[in-house]
């Protein structure tokens, strides 16, 4: 997939899950299907070439919703609701796109340093942050080149660059884009750039990243077959 397909699909599936959450009430809250639904619905073979993400999205109410049970529906009381929250989508996004294992502070400096505070979230809002953090992730992995691949920064830089205690009053999302080169990605390593030579990258493509979009947003702990059938 190339940078423009991916913007198109991603905002594609903001727009969806959007209306999804929005609209959680009015599903049913665990799946009509019987095992082995999925069966008829998926070819025998894989196919010798990738469907566009169209077709993708014309597939997600058909094969993958119908066996979803949607754990944050407010008719939902069998467990406590996974933690999901429009902002967490949208970080799981710059997450999936910088795919950096920060197990050594230098590998990745701000997973050590960073915590945020966002302010809660309207469909809305989440439409334009996720759509503004599409644009900023199909630029940075286009341009991954230029950048340095490990910090410039020095252990400690994050601690000028955050309040020494939490605001009362969260950040809105465009403060946070904002802060987004100054603050995460200056103490970042850049395991997806084609001068990274230390370890295999990691597992990253554009379609994973709008994947794990709707992963997050239906949020459903799949250990029996009847809270994720189509695992199955």
């Amino acid at each position: 997939m190339e940078a423009g397909d991916f913007k198109d699909f991603a905002k594609a599936m903001t727009d969806y899950i959007a209306e999804y959450l929005e609209n959680i009430r009015d599903r049913p809250v665990v799946p009509l299907v019987k095992p082995g639904y999925l069966r008829p619905l998926v070819p025998e073979q894989a196919p010798d070439k990738a469907e566009p993400w169209t077709a993708v999205m014309a597939d997600i109410e058909r094969v993958v919703m119908s066996g979803v049970t949607h754990w944050h529906s407010p008719r939902f009381h069998a467990y406590f609701p996974t933690a999901n929250s429009y902002p967490a989508i949208v970080a799981d996004m710059l997450s999936g796109a910088i795919a950096c294992i920060g197990f050594t502070w230098v590998l990745t400096m701000t997973e050590m340093d960073l915590k945020l505070k966002f302010e809660t979230m309207e469909a809305g809002d989440f439409k334009d942050f996720a759509k503004a953090m599409t644009d900023y992730i199909a630029e940075y992995l286009e341009n991954i080149r230029d950048r340095p691949v490990v910090p410039l920064v020095k252990p400690g830089y994050l601690r000028p660059l955050v309040p020494e205690q939490a605001p009362d009053k969260a950040e809105p999302w465009t403060a946070v884009m904002a802060d987004i080169e100054r603050v995460v990605m200056s103490g970042v390593t850049h395991w997806h750039s084609p001068r990274f030579h230390a370890y295999f990258p990691t597992a990253n493509s554009y379609p994973a990243i709008v994947a794990d979009m709707l992963s997050g947003a239906i949020a459903c702990i799949g250990f029996t077959w009847v809270s994720w059938n189509y695992l199955h």
